[in-house]
């Protein structure tokens, strides 16, 4: 995993160990503050599942949907969700999120904005690129 990851170890102690990178840097707040001031555009994506909110099956509450739609409101953003939950749930849930980017089902539907329809990606047949990725 880029930058690194999280591993579980012990026997049922509920803790986990967070293993980093050697070349690993935690983000400056200004600096990052700093670059999105100068971009043109920025794509924000989000796993629903474990960024958004803790506990995987909850909705998500009106704080949260007030500053998606606060970032969804900025034209330079796009922002697009990333869930394992299936599209009716999504759709109820974010209902209210008339610019929000939609995947289900960690992407197999997608739903660029609340006015379009989902759609469906098609198998992909061909998978030379692992090849390339893998190593």
């Amino acid at each position: 995993m880029l930058g690194g990851g999280v591993g579980g170890i012990g026997f049922g102690l509920g803790f986990c160990v967070i293993m980093l990178d050697p070349s690993f840097r935690k983000l400056i707040v200004e600096h990052v503050v700093s670059a999105y001031k100068r971009t043109k555009s920025c794509a924000i994506l989000l796993d629903y599942d474990g960024t958004l909110q803790s506990t995987v099956d909850t909705t998500p509450n009106a704080e949260a949907i007030a500053i998606l739609n606060k970032l969804c409101r900025d034209s330079k953003n796009v922002v697009f969700i990333v869930s394992g939950k299936d599209k009716d749930t999504l759709t109820q849930w974010f209902s209210s999120c008339g610019n929000l980017c939609l995947a289900a089902e960690d992407g197999y539907f997608v739903r660029p904005n609340k006015t379009t329809d989902w759609e469906t990606f098609a198998a992909v047949r061909d998978f030379y690129w692992k090849q390339i990725a893998e190593p």
